[in-house]
């Protein structure tokens, strides 16, 4: 765990919405390409984000495949910055929220969930009844290929990098089989590094990386980054059958 500072531009101010929940406003004009927030607290892994209550999902921020920035007491303004499906800001990097567009004053500021949410427990229904409003938010809207071309240069860069990725990963071919098969029992971990680096599409992660980007549950990759021999041999089996297929990015 480690700390960030906390910072809210003074052009934008917190108020209360409808019910009890808050929002940030522009109190002045705020211009194009202005940092509005930077976002921070306690940092977690997403095995430690398992044990925290859903509820408290909304206030996590996803900057890495497998890290999260969460508040978890006295949350400060930052954090109800709150979600549009037609947003006016996004994501300078992973925690500073910037606008997209000149904010005028009395405007509420608003950044889309797509930009920075890459896991599957985070999702809710919203009601932002804008234009572009998707109804259910998830984990997988990055994906959308509209949504890459609205906000590219704005989303989280551990997510552009999973786009980059996705226009790289391909099913292994017969003679990446062969190879990964060859090099098996000499070298089992850097075998299968090579074959899930053309797979993810993520030519220059090492192991760490490539499995907790894999879509398997939590306590399979804990096995997996233990260099469990049953495990690696399950995973160098479903290489083999379907080429990897089951692993690309959809």
């Amino acid at each position: 765990m480690a700390y960030l500072c906390h910072l809210l531009t003074p052009r934008a101010e917190a108020r209360l919405l409808d019910g009890n929940q808050l929002g940030i406003f522009a109190i002045s004009p705020i211009s194009v390409g202005t940092v509005i927030a930077v976002c921070g607290s306690m940092i977690y892994s997403s095995d430690v984000l398992e044990h925290i209550p859903q509820e408290h999902m909304r206030t996590a921020l996803q900057i890495e495949d497998n890290l999260f920035v969460q508040t978890i007491a006295d949350p400060v303004d930052t954090y109800f910055i709150n979600h549009s499906c037609h947003p006016n800001s996004g994501f300078l990097n992973a925690v500073q929220i910037v606008a997209m567009k000149d904010i005028p004053a009395g405007l509420e500021i608003t950044y889309d969930d797509a930009m920075t949410n890459g896991t599957s427990r985070r999702r809710f229904v919203c009601h932002c009844n804008s234009i572009d409003c998707r109804g259910e938010i998830t984990g997988d809207d990055w994906r959308q290929k509209n949504l890459q071309e609205r906000y590219r240069g704005y989303f989280s860069p551990y997510l552009s990098r999973r786009i980059a990725a996705s226009g790289l990963a391909r099913k292994l071919k017969k003679n990446d089989v062969e190879k990964l098969l060859l090099d098996y029992d000499k070298s089992p971990v850097s075998s299968i590094t090579e074959a899930l680096q053309i797979v993810l599409g993520k030519t220059f992660c090492q192991w760490p990386d490539l499995i907790a980007a894999l879509p398997i549950d939590a306590d399979r990759q804990r096995l997996l980054l233990t260099e469990d021999s049953q495990h690696l041999d399950h995973l160098v089996q479903e290489l083999n059958e379907l080429r990897g297929a089951n692993f690309l990015p959809k």
